[in-house]
């Protein structure tokens, strides 16, 4: 980064999220941060509730506020969250310095930028700095905080104590994300679209990791997520569980150590696997027994992205 400004890209994915989108741009028009030192990219996965022209047209009003760069990609069909992020990688400025990774249904605070901007000055090794989490219609409530995984079975989860303190931690919330840009050039790094939902963020922030750079929970920078709140409840939904429980199975397999690959990933596919069955029998019926074991062969099997 160089002694000007840090100049920040933000991307973010859209399907049939109008309203969400038009506010969280109205978010970003009202931060404290110079205009003319951000760009804005969103990719459009074929919405078909008008979204297309809206933003067009949004766009055009938010011309006059004097941001360096306003870009819609239309990509015409739902590719998923990793491929329309990737998308927007693509379309990058060369100048970008940092790259603010956030979803359609967040709104940023009026500081955001500016912190964000001064967690990566505070931390010259730092490869990715994340937001504080907090509710969309209450900015007090906490919704996510730095992110850890159990060092034997993966599993991932926020430590929401001492939320006010900075924290090197093993990811961060895909919804309000920011990457160093210099990384995202040199690495070529992009999000893995095999995922298509859930995890891809995870994996992200562990590739950067490798790579020999930190992640960073900069609490001081707050995003409001309207979504984060039910994620809690993701086993209840049979999709959902297929796409997150398949995720963390991938994740296993391409970060896990061999520690963790015979602590956890072989026993689960032998053993736990049908003590998931039975625990979605009772919360979700067949749907949810069908959801564990078709995530289990589709991980063994490479059946990958957009499944289900």
């Amino acid at each position: 980064m160089t002694g000007a400004l840090p100049f920040i890209s933000i991307i973010m994915p859209n399907w049939n999220g109008r309203d969400y989108t038009l506010r969280c741009l109205d978010s970003i028009a009202a931060v404290d941060y110079p205009l003319d030192r951000i760009e804005i990219i969103i990719a459009d996965n074929g919405s078909t509730d008008g979204s297309v022209e809206a933003i067009r047209s949004k766009f055009s009003e938010l011309h006059r506020f004097g941001f360096r760069r306003l870009v819609l990609i239309t990509i015409g069909y739902n590719a998923g969250a990793p491929a329309a992020y990737n998308r927007c990688l693509d379309e990058l400025s060369q100048d970008s310095d940092i790259v603010l990774k956030i979803d359609n249904d967040t709104l940023l605070e009026h500081s955001a930028l500016s912190e964000i901007a001064d967690g990566f000055c505070s931390h010259a090794s730092v490869g990715i700095v994340g937001a504080r989490m907090v509710s969309y219609s209450d900015p007090e409530m906490l919704i996510h905080g730095p992110g850890f995984l159990h060092p034997l079975t993966l599993a991932a989860y926020f430590e929401n104590e001492n939320q006010d303190v900075p924290r090197l931690c093993d990811f961060v919330n895909g919804a309000g994300m920011a990457i160093r840009a210099g990384l995202i050039r040199k690495y070529r790094l992009r999000f893995a679209e095999e995922y298509f939902l859930y995890w891809d963020d995870t994996d992200f922030c562990a590739s950067v990791k490798q790579l020999g750079y930190q992640v960073l929970y900069w609490p001081r920078a707050i995003v409001r997520h309207a979504i984060s709140a039910s994620a809690g409840k993701t086993t209840m939904n049979p999709r959902r569980a297929y796409y997150y429980l398949r995720g963390r199975l991938l994740f296993a397999t391409r970060h896990g150590t061999l520690t963790q690959k015979i602590g956890f990933l072989l026993p689960y596919f032998f053993f736990g696997c049908h003590i998931s069955a039975l625990k979605a029998a009772f919360s979700s019926g067949s749907e949810g027994v069908y959801a564990i074991y078709r995530a289990c062969f589709d991980v063994l099997t490479g059946r990958l992205g957009k499944q289900l």
